[in-house]
């Protein structure tokens, strides 16, 4: 009777371990072939890095800015396209400056840094505190220190808030003009 209920059990479990090794060999092919997706380049650029850290250096060889992103896909004109990255810019008097956003370019000649969608500036003005500006779009043009953008912009400092549309800073000199329809509010 033993050898009976063993033999039962022994052949009733074969269902279930049939389930878990098809479940898992799909997990596995699953994870493969996304695998082998995400290797493969994008079309046009000539390579990409996922999880990156970029430097780069100013005319005078001292650190400019450097970039940590999701993604980097580089083409061969010698542009960048970059995806959730976060932007440190050694900027003059205030500090570091951390610019975030969800996508950003490099043009081919370098010279300057496009920003798009939810971009959030913070940086440390000095005798003002912590300054954070928001706004859909921006250049930065690093060797200058100016960041310039049509857009609405929205820029909070200890004690107010600052709207506007469009906006030029010079972030190395601690000057930020705004275009037109300037609001300010105070808090006292």
């Amino acid at each position: 009777m033993f050898d009976r209920l063993t033999l039962i059990l022994n052949w009733s479990l074969i269902p279930l371990l049939i389930i878990g090794i098809t479940v898992t060999l799909s997990l596995q092919l699953e994870e493969t072939s996304e695998k082998s997706e995400r290797s493969a380049p994008p079309e046009r650029a000539d390579y990409f890095i996922r999880g990156a850290r970029l430097s780069t250096l100013g005319l005078n060889g001292k650190l400019l800015y450097q970039i940590q992103a999701e993604e980097i896909l580089h083409y061969p004109d010698r542009s960048a396209a970059m995806t959730d990255m976060t932007l440190h810019y050694q900027g003059g008097s205030a500090g570091i400056w951390q610019l975030h956003a969800g996508s950003g370019r490099i043009p081919p000649d370098g010279g300057k840094l496009e920003l798009q969608g939810d971009v959030v500036i913070r940086g440390q003005r000095p005798n003002e505190g912590i300054t954070q500006m928001k706004m859909s779009e921006v250049q930065l043009f690093p060797e200058k220190g100016i960041l310039l953008t049509e857009s609405a912009v929205s820029i909070i400092e200890p004690g107010s808030l600052i709207t506007a549309v469009g906006m030029e800073a010079d972030i190395l000199r601690d000057i930020i003009s705004l275009s037109k329809d300037v609001q300010v509010q105070y808090a006292w």
